[in-house]
């Protein structure tokens, strides 16, 4: 679409929708990671956070070498 002079340079589209249109040419062009704004990337961290301590997420860290319990599925038996 072509930005209009009269609606501050955007589209009529992104007035309308109160964001830029995602098409599949846009989808094929990368999109560099520092375009990311920090204001969402500080809300997605809270949710993050929120879902964590409603759900009891315990955080683990495995290090090279630790035993470990794996389940095969297939299998009823612990391995």
């Amino acid at each position: 679409m072509t930005p209009n002079s009269s609606l501050n340079e955007k589209t009529p589209a992104e007035v309308f929708l109160g964001r830029k249109l995602r098409t599949r040419m846009s989808l094929l062009v990368p999109q560099p990671e520092s375009a990311e704004d920090p204001l969402a990337k500080e809300r997605r961290e809270r949710m993050v956070q929120q879902f964590d301590r409603k759900h009891v997420v315990v955080k683990r860290k495995f290090d090279v070498g630790d035993k470990v319990y794996a389940k095969q599925w297939k299998s009823p038996q612990f391995h």
